[in-house]
C-alpha cells in the first residue's frame, strides 16, 4: 500500500488530478484501517456484575423462578462430591415422579443481570451419579432466547438460539455428563444484524451462533440454572436426578475493570484472565470467526 501511495505522490499531474489522486489515497488508508479492525476485531471488555461461589452456605444471592423452590447449598454431594472450589456447592434436582407444574418438578437458581449488548457467563457443574441415562434435560436457559442441554444418553453437551421463532440447533461435544466438573462459558453479542453467541466447555470451543441474535418478544436475562426435564416417551426419569453448580461468574459491558476479553472467553477479574480459549472442537460454522465487526462504544 506504501508503494501505491509513494507512486501517486511521485506522479506528475495537474492540480484537478491531485485532488483526486489524494482522495484515492485517503480511501485506500481507509480500507486499510477497515482491514485491520475486520481481521483483530474489537476487543469486548467489561467487568464481573455477578459472582457467587456459595461460600457464605447459602443461595441469598438468587432470585426465586416463580413458584419454583431453589436450589439448596451444600458442603457434599448426594454421591459423596466437593465443591470445586471452597467447602460450598450448589445442588439442583429433576423429579420426574411429581407434576410438571409442581414446584420440586426442577429446582432453580435464576439471576438477572445488567448488559447494554454484550455479556459472558462462566460456571462450573458436575452431573451427580444418581442421574437418569435419558434425553432431554433444560440444562441451563438464559432469558426465553438461549438453552443449554446435556443428553445424558450420550453425553453430549447441544445448545440451542431461539431468537423470532426460529430455532437454531448447535450440535455439540460429548464429555459433558461423566461426572467431573466442568467449565462452561456462554458470551453474547445481541444484535439484529451481526450477532454471535459462543459456547465453551473446558476451554473448547463448542459452537458458534452468527446473524440475528435479539428476539423481538424475549430478552436475554435472566440466568437460569436449571430448566425443565419433559417426560416424553423415552425421556421419562425418576425422582433424583442432581446436578451441582459452583463458581458462577456473569460478566457484562456494563461493569468495568476486568482484563481480558468477552468475546474469545478471556475476560477474568482483578487483573487475571481466564486462560485463552481459542481452540475449537465441533461449531456450526466451519471455524471460530473473528469478533463482530460492530464496535461497541
Amino acid at each position: 500500500m506504501e508503494i501505491v501511495i509513494s507512486y501517486l505522490k511521485r506522479s506528475s499531474v495537474s492540480s484537478s488530478n491531485e485532488v483526486w489522486l489524494k482522495s484515492i489515497r485517503n480511501l485506500v488508508l481507509m480500507l486499510a484501517t477497515i482491514w485491520i479492525a475486520l481481521a483483530t476485531g474489537p476487543a469486548y471488555s467489561g467487568g464481573r456484575v455477578f459472582y457467587d461461589g456459595f461460600e457464605d452456605g447459602t443461595n441469598n444471592a438468587w432470585e426465586q423462578a416463580d413458584y419454583r423452590n431453589k436450589c439448596p447449598v451444600v458442603s457434599k454431594a448426594l454421591d459423596g462430591g466437593s465443591p470445586h472450589s471452597g467447602s460450598f456447592q450448589a445442588q439442583c434436582n429433576w423429579d420426574g415422579l411429581v407434576a410438571w407444574n409442581d414446584p420440586n418438578a426442577f429446582t432453580v437458581l435464576r439471576k438477572s443481570f445488567p448488559f447494554n449488548t454484550d455479556f459472558f457467563i462462566r460456571f462450573w457443574a458436575r452431573r451427580e451419579s444418581d442421574v437418569d441415562n435419558k434425553s432431554g434435560p433444560k440444562f441451563v436457559r438464559i432469558g426465553f432466547v438461549y438453552t443449554m442441554y446435556i443428553d445424558f444418553s450420550t453425553g453430549q453437551l447441544l445448545d440451542d438460539l431461539y431468537v423470532d421463532g426460529q430455532t437454531n440447533p448447535g450440535y455439540g461435544v460429548s464429555g459433558a455428563a461423566n461426572g467431573s466438573w466442568h467449565k462452561f462459558e456462554v458470551y453474547a453479542h445481541v444484535a439484529n444484524s451481526g450477532g454471535i453467541v459462543r459456547m465453551w466447555m473446558d476451554d473448547v470451543l463448542v459452537t458458534t451462533h452468527t446473524g440475528d441474535t435479539q428476539d423481538a418478544q424475549y430478552a436475554w436475562s435472566p440466568l437460569e440454572l436449571m430448566g425443565n426435564w419433559s417426560n416424553n416417551p423415552g425421556w421419562e426419569h425418576d425422582s433424583n436426578n442432581h446436578m451441582a453448580w459452583d463458581d458462577i461468574e456473569i460478566y457484562s459491558d456494563q461493569g468495568s475493570g476486568a482484563s481480558g476479553s468477552m468475546s474469545d472467553g478471556t475476560i477474568g477479574e482483578d487483573g487475571v484472565s481466564a486462560s485463552s480459549n481459542t481452540s475449537s472442537a465441533s461449531s456450526n460454522t466451519s471455524s471460530a470467526p473473528p469478533a463482530p465487526p460492530t464496535i461497541i462504544p
